[in-house]
């Protein structure tokens, strides 16, 4: 009985690595193919020296956000106890340089935006570039050339409960139904995007599985051919 138990342990712990592995591949292919096809750009389009500037500094933040994502995604802990926190500005700015080269590659107009009366707030940033990002990055895959994807971020608070809420609205192909009442399906189906970008439908599992973690809820409403409407509301204590 020991001997299975143990077993049992190692296979879930296997099956969370498994998970870990595929959660970073899926979050770093559309950051890091901003910056690939915008360096492609380069190669191809005759800039000037300002243009040429602007496209490196581009390029050298999102790499170099690109490092805090992946701790974020693997959890690591941070050195201060204050970088464990975002506001909605800071959260607003990673998620515009994590995915801004993306949108801007397939000519989307990408927008982030958030209520100022409630800048000041701080909250844990655990899981929710992760959480935030997969919702973009699917946005992008599946919106169309000349598409809009906004982005909302709030704080809400109902009576003393306080909540952040992320919103991500797009006008892209949309989802069927079935997909939306199977996230926790097991089968990775492989799904292409609206410029043929290639993906296996990890991104909404996922993001199910993290804001459950964080104890969120998760709201979708899509429509084929309209696009999607994705709301997460991740509750922060009371005031």
């Amino acid at each position: 009985m020991e001997a299975k138990l143990e077993l049992e342990a190692l296979h879930e712990e296997l099956r969370k690595a498994k998970t870990q592995r595929n959660q970073l591949a899926h979050d770093l292919r559309g950051p890091v193919g901003g910056i690939l096809s915008l360096a492609v750009s380069t190669e191809n389009v005759s800039l000037d020296e300002d243009e040429f500037k602007t496209y490196m500094e581009m390029i050298k933040g999102s790499a170099s956000k690109l490092l805090d994502l992946t701790d974020d995604i693997l959890e690591r802990a941070k050195q201060h106890s204050r970088e464990n926190y975002f506001t909605l500005p800071e959260l607003k700015t990673h998620l515009e340089e994590f995915y801004a080269l993306s949108a801007h590659n397939k000519d989307i107009d990408f927008e982030v935006i958030f209520n100022q009366a409630k800048d000041n707030r701080r909250f844990p940033r655990k899981k929710l570039l992760p959480i935030a990002g997969n919702l973009i990055s699917n946005a992008i895959k599946f919106t169309p050339s000349k598409g809009c994807i906004k982005v909302n971020l709030d704080i809400v608070q109902k009576q003393e409960a306080v909540n952040l809420f992320i919103e991500v609205q797009d006008n892209g192909k949309g989802i069927q139904k079935n997909r939306l009442e199977n996230l926790r399906s097991l089968g990775l189906e492989e799904d292409r995007g609206t410029a043929d970008e290639k993906g296996y439908g990890l991104g909404l599992r996922l993001v199910a599985e993290m804001v459950e973690s964080i104890d969120g809820n998760l709201n979708i409403d899509s429509e084929v051919g309209k696009g999607t409407n994705v709301e997460i509301i991740v509750p922060l204590g009371r005031d």
